[in-house]
């Protein structure tokens, strides 16, 4: 008798850990943003640095997908996925320490590297489902998957310009909460299931 999705602790975490991971990346990318255009009066410059904020996060996804498919194939997918949670705490932790440092340089090499660390994140996130769950409950495990994900989405850049609002405007402290989910999220991590 196949257990429920939704009664496998193994799954929940999965899920749990999959939402905290995309709720911070979309905070992180909305808190990263309004930080650069910080000062801006220009429509043009404010065009140009949202498409350059919006480039370094994404060139990690370009330039790395296929090697994280590859680390992803070779060692267990539990294993990437944990890793790759640790990283997005530092991720957060470096982009705290870049802001109260008010360095742009910094900040900017942290939204790299959390996009980096998604990259690789991605293909162990979608990989592990076949190895842990049978055929059968792979299609609504995806569903699952893909609401959690859009959910957390939409949340997450509420969450970014809330956070803000909140702090004063204040990007550190938004950058430290966004540590304190990743921190929880890697967590999670844990209890998924052992590949």
């Amino acid at each position: 008798m196949q257990t429920h999705l939704l009664k496998n602790r193994q799954f929940l975490s999965y899920l749990a850990a999959v939402f905290v991971n995309a709720f911070n990346d979309n905070a992180f990318k909305l808190i990263v943003s309004l930080f650069v255009l910080r000062g801006v009066t220009s429509a043009d410059e404010n065009t140009f640095r949202v498409a350059v904020t919006s480039g370094i996060f994404i060139a990690p996804f370009l330039l790395f997908s296929s090697w994280a498919g590859a680390l992803s194939d070779r060692f267990s997918k539990r294993t990437v996925f944990v890793v790759m949670q640790a990283y997005g705490v530092f991720a957060m932790l470096l982009a705290a320490s870049a802001y109260h440092l008010d360095s742009l340089p910094v900040v900017l090499a942290a939204l790299c590297w959390a996009g980096a660390q998604s990259a690789f994140y991605s293909p162990a996130k979608y990989a592990i489902l076949p190895d842990c769950l049978p055929s059968s409950q792979l299609s609504k495990a995806n569903g699952y998957l893909e609401a959690t994900t859009f959910v957390a989405i939409v949340l997450g850049t509420a969450y970014g310009g809330i956070s803000l609002n909140l702090l004063d405007g204040d990007p550190t402290l938004a950058s430290l909460s966004c540590a304190v989910f990743a921190f929880f999220g890697w967590g999670l991590s844990f209890s998924i299931w052992k590949t």
